[in-house]
């Protein structure tokens, strides 16, 4: 006999903090309980419980990413040694912006990061570390994948995520760009390639999104000579291949002779 059953045949109504415990029969011994935890009576819960196997304590071996290029990178303690233009080129170019929710072809994080790069040396054409810088902004994603915003936005996400990702954007720049600090460091940088990364979402949103970003809150002004969003290549080759080339270019461009692929 469920609750409500049982309610009617006694004749009394549940108080609502009696429902909310979520009370019935237990469905190891069959008894009723005012307040059931995962369908367990208090006593057959804490049974349950004992008799569950010791979990293993996370340690570094559980937090390693293993890359298409077979290296192994610690999330907690990135080392640049293990960090490869070619692993980032190519995780990139497969992970879809938006979690996949756009019309058409997927948009890959590989895309946006060249059309940030692309639209900053257009406005910066004598600073060619801005422009890579813009390419490498999300280059994270490649180990911890693309975070949506509006998750980042739930209590404790982004507080979580946000030293993980900063001590890989530094592994990724001091593997690929050595000897040269990273231009997050600097105020104006850092500013420059956030206000392009916006302008990506107007953009990305004009073509991608059923909404078109009508309703989305904080979008700059559409900038009439923005670089065009490519919204209709869905080989992730193509992606892989333009994310390349833009790397080595500018890394060449800022004095790097040897990409670290």
């Amino acid at each position: 006999m469920n609750a409500a059953d049982r309610a009617k045949r006694d004749g009394r109504h549940f108080a609502a903090h009696l429902l909310a415990a979520n009370p019935g029969n237990c469905d190891d011994c069959e008894q009723w309980d005012g307040d059931l935890t995962q369908r367990y009576c208090t006593e057959c819960w804490a049974k349950c419980m004992k008799a569950m196997p010791e979990q293993p304590a996370i340690g570094p071996a559980h937090i390693v990413v293993e890359t298409m290029r077979g290296h192994r990178v610690n999330l907690a303690a990135p080392d640049p040694a293990t960090i490869s233009g070619d692993d980032i080129g190519w995780a990139l170019s497969r992970l879809a912006r938006y979690n996949g929710h756009t019309t058409g072809a997927p948009y890959t994080v590989a895309q946006h990061s060249v059309w940030v790069s692309q639209y900053l040396q257009q406005l910066y054409p004598s600073i060619p570390v801005l422009a890579l810088y813009g390419l490498l902004h999300d280059a994270h994603e490649a180990y911890l994948g693309d975070i949506v915003q509006p998750v980042q936005l739930l209590p404790g996400i982004k507080a979580a995520i946000a030293p993980v990702a900063e001590a890989l954007d530094d592994a990724i720049w001091a593997r690929l760009v050595p000897d040269k600090p990273h231009p997050r460091h600097f105020a104006d940088f850092h500013d420059q390639v956030k206000a392009a990364d916006r302008m990506a979402l107007r953009c990305e949103a004009a073509v991608l999104m059923p909404s078109g970003g009508a309703d989305w809150h904080g979008l700059p002004e559409p900038d009439p000579e923005a670089p065009p969003i490519e919204a209709d290549i869905a080989d992730p080759q193509h992606h892989y291949r333009c994310f390349m080339v833009r790397l080595i270019t500018l890394c060449r461009q800022v004095g790097v002779d040897e990409v670290a692929l």
